[in-house]
C-alpha cells in the first residue's frame, strides 16, 4: 500500500517535506479551511513545497452546519484549492463536530450530501477545464461500520446510501503510549496496520491508523515541525494506481524501428556467417587429415590412390579459396 501523511495544519509548524519523502512518504493531505472562508494559515505555503518537490497531495474542508450552506462552503472550499495543482481528491472531513451536536442524523446527512454533491459538480467543471480525468472527491470520518462509532451513530441512521462514495477512515491501531507505534520507515507500516485486529471494514480507499502518541511528527516532518506526532495513513495500490496510472508507451520512429529491424537481421545474420566460418575450418581439418591418410598410401601399386589425391586437392583448394 502507499503510505502518506496528514491530515496536515498550520499547527504543524514549519514542515520539511523532502524528510517524508525520504522515510517514503508519497503523498499527503493538507487542510484548506473551514466553513465560508476560514482558510488555514499555513496551506498555500504547504502546497508550494508540495508541488516544489514534486508530492502529490490533497486538501480537507471542515464544513460546519451552523456557519452556512452546505453548497456555499463547497464553493468556497473549490475556489480555495483550485489555485493549487492538487492531485489527490479533495474531501469534506465530517467527524465529531461540537456544533453540530444539535442536529439529527437526517440533518447532519443531508448537510454532508449536498456539501459533497457540489463539491463534485467543481471537480467535474475543473476536470473538464484541465482536459483531465474526473476526481471523484472522497469523504474522511471515523466510527464508520464500527460498533458506537461516531458515523454509524450520528450519519449513518438516516439511511443515505453512500455507497461508491471513496472513504479515508480513522481508526488507529492504538492510542496507549505503553503499546508498540509505527516508526519513521514507511516501508514498516503496512505490516504495522494490516497485522492488528482494526483494520476499518470495506469499502474504503484510505485509511489514517495512527496519530498520536507515535511520536512521528520531527522525525517525519523535520526539525521544524511543532507537533510531537504526524497523522499517518495507508492508501491502497488500486486507488493510487487509477489516480496515477503509469504513463503510455512512448511510440517508436517508424524510421527507428525499421532501423532496429535491419540491426536485428545483420546480427542474426553475422551468427550465420560466423557458424558457416567455423563448419569450413572443420572441414578443411578433415581434408587435411584425409590428405595425410591417402599420402601414406602405396601410389605406385594402386592407380586409384593418384586420382583420390588429386581429388582432395582439389577439395583442399575449393575450401581456402586458393
Amino acid at each position: 500500500m502507499i503510505p502518506a501523511l496528514g491530515v496536515i495544519y498550520e499547527g504543524y509548524g514549519d514542515i520539511d517535506l523532502r524528510v517524508a519523502q525520504a522515510a517514503g512518504a508519497r503523498g499527503a493531505w493538507f487542510k484548506a479551511g473551514t466553513g465560508l472562508g476560514d482558510v488555514d494559515d499555513r496551506f498555500f505555503a504547504y502546497t508550494d513545497q508540495a508541488e516544489e518537490v514534486a508530492m502529490p497531495f490533497g486538501c480537507a474542508w471542515w464544513p460546519k452546519p451552523h456557519l452556512g450552506k452546505p453548497e456555499e462552503q463547497a464553493d468556497v472550499f473549490a475556489v480555495v484549492i483550485n489555485q493549487t495543482l492538487w492531485t489527490i481528491p479533495p474531501y469534506p472531513d465530517f467527524e465529531v463536530d461540537d456544533d453540530s451536536v444539535h442536529l439529527t442524523s437526517v440533518q447532519r446527512a443531508d448537510f454532508l450530501y449536498r456539501f459533497y454533491g457540489r463539491l463534485g459538480e467543481h471537480c467535474a467543471a475543473l476536470s473538464r477545464d484541465l482536459n483531465v480525468e474526473q476526481r471523484t472527491p472522497w469523504i474522511y470520518t471515523l466510527g464508520k461500520q464500527v460498533s458506537g462509532g461516531w458515523w454509524d451513530n450520528n450519519v449513518a441512521p438516516a439511511g443515505v446510501d453512500w455507497s461508491g462514495i471513496p472513504f479515508r477512515l480513522a481508526r488507529y491501531v492504538t492510542t496507549d503510549p505503553a503499546r508498540p507505534q509505527p516508526v519513521a520507515d514507511s516501508s514498516t507500516w503496512e505490516a504495522y496496520a494490516m497485522g492488528s485486529t482494526r483494520v476499518p471494514k470495506e469499502p474504503w480507499a484510505a485509511w489514517q491508523f495512527s496519530s498520536s502518541p507515535n511520536g512521528l511528527g520531527k522525525a517525519l516532518l523535520g526539525p521544524g515541525c511543532t507537533q510531537t506526532n504526524c497523522s499517518i495513513n495507508l492508501v491502497k495500490d488500486d486507488v493510487w494506481a487509477r489516480l496515477f496510472p503509469p504513463p503510455p508507451p512512448t511510440p517508436v520512429d517508424p524510421v527507428v524501428a525499421e532501423l532496429r529491424e535491419i540491426a536485428a537481421y545483420i546480427a542474426d545474420h553475422t551468427q550465420e556467417t560466423a557458424d558457416l566460418r567455423a563448419s569450413i575450418v572443420e572441414l578443411q581439418a578433415t581434408v587435411a587429415e584425409l590428405r595425410a591418410v591417402v599420402s601414406a598410401l602405396p601410389k605406385d601399386r594402386d592407380p586409384q590412390v593418384a586420382d583420390m589425391l588429386h581429388r582432395l586437392a582439389a577439395a583442399g583448394t575449393g575450401l581456402t579459396g586458393g
